[in-house]
């Protein structure tokens, strides 16, 4: 007969010829069949069995290019006989130097020269499947510049400065970029060459490079080179009386071509004449006119001149200073004899003249001033003389 058919699951769907089709399920299912005919029924059980899917193949999937440098991740998805597909995690490889690809499907692209061909593969349940992929060749880029060179320069010398490119690749090459500075006191040149100039104290610069829109600069230090002497000179009187005294200087040159007077170290190789720190030549009473060599000392350097000392026989002129305008009056006074010698008094003197002296003795010449106030004479002065 044909019966009314019907079933109680939604695991299968019966026909009404009585064809009976199972669908999907997880797991074993339980199903009740009935029919019906003639007001009369009959049920049938039934088990819809689950049966497992099985591999029935895999694809994998990303991107077909990459550039040097780079990572890309790879997947492996498997078709299954039910239908369904999903991703799983198969045995990776590739064929290349230029790559790597670790267990989770992510390949590295190394440096490469030109573009490269590389298959990655995969292998999963006895199922396989490879993939091609290029590995793209980039040309580096510019990312900055730098520049090299000294950090200092003496004033008056030069110096090579230099700039290196350096590329999104990490290489580097060397370039000529535009050279400037921001300063009086020196001048680079095209090629990087700075100049220096004079300073009269360290000076610093920046040196600047620009190139295809990059820039770098670099501080440098101009230094100050003090001066060093290239020679003395001595200037003063080539002649000089007996019981009196001269002024010499002491003049030294320099490497920058300037000149200046200076505090050297004085000698004198007479016993007549003695010659201080500052250069005052004092010359005693001498019985004959004799010559002195006068020497001056400084930064290493020696020179010295010829002084002519010359006697004024029995006559001492001693030369006044300080007096000009003010009463005076000396004395002299003869060790050997311990007798004095007026010399007059109440005179305006700008030198005082003695005659008649014996050579080679000493003698006491003294000073005084008219005090206006108490009236009285007061020693100003006072000292020995060899005569």
């Amino acid at each position: 007969v044909s019966p009314i058919w019907s079933d109680n699951s939604s695991a299968a769907v019966i026909s009404e010829s009585g064809v009976l089709t199972a669908g999907n399920v997880t797991s074993d299912q339980s199903v009740t069949i009935a029919a019906s005919f003639g007001g009369q029924t009959d049920t049938h059980a039934l088990t819809v069995t689950y049966v497992p899917p099985v591999v029935t193949g895999i694809v994998i999937s990303g991107a077909s290019s990459l550039d040097e440098g780079k990572t890309e991740q790879y997947i492996c998805t498997a078709t299954y006989s039910d239908g369904s597909s999903a991703e799983v995690s198969p045995v990776w490889t590739e064929n290349s130097s230029y790559t790597s690809i670790n267990g989770s499907g992510l390949l590295s692209a190394g440096d490469v020269a030109v573009d490269q061909n590389v298959t990655v593969s995969a292998d999963f349940d006895e199922y396989s499947a490879s993939y091609a992929v290029t590995i793209r060749y980039v040309a580096p880029v510019l990312s900055s510049i730098t520049i090299s060179g000294p950090s200092s320069v003496s004033e008056e010398d030069s110096a090579q400065y230099t700039c290196t490119a350096n590329f999104s690749d990490g290489s580097t090459a060397e370039i000529t970029p535009v050279w400037s500075e921001d300063s009086a006191y020196a001048s680079v040149s095209s090629s990087g060459l700075l100049t220096a100039g004079d300073v009269t104290s360290s000076q610093s610069i920046t040196v600047s490079a620009s190139y295809n829109g990059y820039s770098d600069t670099h501080t440098v230090v101009i230094a100050y080179i003090p001066p060093t002497v290239t020679g003395i000179t001595i200037s003063g009187p080539g002649e000089v009386e007996e019981n009196s005294s001269a002024q010499y200087v002491c003049t030294a040159t320099y490497s920058d071509g300037s000149s200046a007077a200076v505090n050297p170290t004085w000698t004198v190789d007479s016993a007549s004449a003695a010659i201080g720190g500052s250069g005052l030549l004092s010359v005693a009473n001498i019985p004959a006119d004799e010559q002195a060599t006068v020497q001056a000392r400084f930064a290493g350097i020696v020179t010295a001149t010829i002084v002519q000392l010359t006697a004024a026989g029995d006559q001492v002129v001693l030369e006044l200073n300080g007096f000009d305008g003010k009463t005076v009056s000396a004395e002299l006074w003869d060790d050997v004899t311990k007798t004095i010698v007026e010399l007059g008094e109440e005179f305006e003197p700008e030198e005082i003249v003695i005659e008649n002296v014996n050579p080679d003795q000493w003698y006491w010449l003294g000073l005084r001033e008219f005090d206006a106030t108490s009236g009285e004479w007061v020693l100003v002065h006072g000292r020995w003389i060899w005569m």
